[in-house]
């Protein structure tokens, strides 16, 4: 309401830069450039009643109550910690996920026939994808499976390296890791 009011005289002030010639309005104009209230400016000129004056002012406070309020609201609606629903993985591995990221170092370590070192089962579990079909080939022949043979020996996981055993393609050894 305060800016409304400050507004309509600014208006009737600045328009062209022409200032009215009533004189009120001449005495406001020519204090409002100096003064931060322009309600007080709008009182001393004679422009507003102190019953108007002392209304306006009342209702100025309570929307300054009202702004702080709601922005210390906003800070406290921003600072409050949003907890998370927990979420189910979108598949669960045949084995523990630390024993899939376990790993191992020195002539433990897997070498590809390209010369990549895997460290851990899940360097394995997401070696695959990207392994080109020779490599994958070349350490899945025929009556063999190194990644099998890895898997029992330097992580004694009997099962898993049984399941990966059996898989013919990429596909079917990175689904010997998964439960399903």
């Amino acid at each position: 309401m305060i800016f409304s009011l400050h507004s309509k005289f600014v208006r009737n002030v600045h328009v062209d830069n022409k200032i009215p010639k009533d004189s009120k309005v001449k005495k406001y104009a020519s204090i409002a450039k100096k003064s931060e209230d322009p309600l007080k400016t709008a009182f001393e000129a004679g422009l507003i009643t102190k019953k108007q004056y002392d209304k306006l002012v009342k209702e100025n406070k309570k929307e300054e109550f009202k702004t702080k309020k709601e922005t210390v609201l906003e800070k406290k609606e921003k600072t409050k910690k949003v907890e998370k629903p927990i979420e189910k993985p979108l598949f669960e591995f045949f084995i523990s996920e630390e024993k899939m990221t376990n790993k191992v170092s020195g002539k433990d370590e897997f070498i590809l026939f390209n010369g990549k070192k895997l460290c851990s089962l899940m360097d394995l579990y997401i070696a695959i994808d990207n392994m080109p079909n020779e490599v994958f080939s070349h350490h899945t022949k025929e009556g063999r499976n190194d990644f099998s043979k890895w898997i029992e020996g330097v992580f004694n996981e009997n099962k898993l390296a049984k399941r990966v055993n059996l898989a013919s393609s990429k596909e079917e050894t990175k689904a010997a890791f998964l439960n399903n």
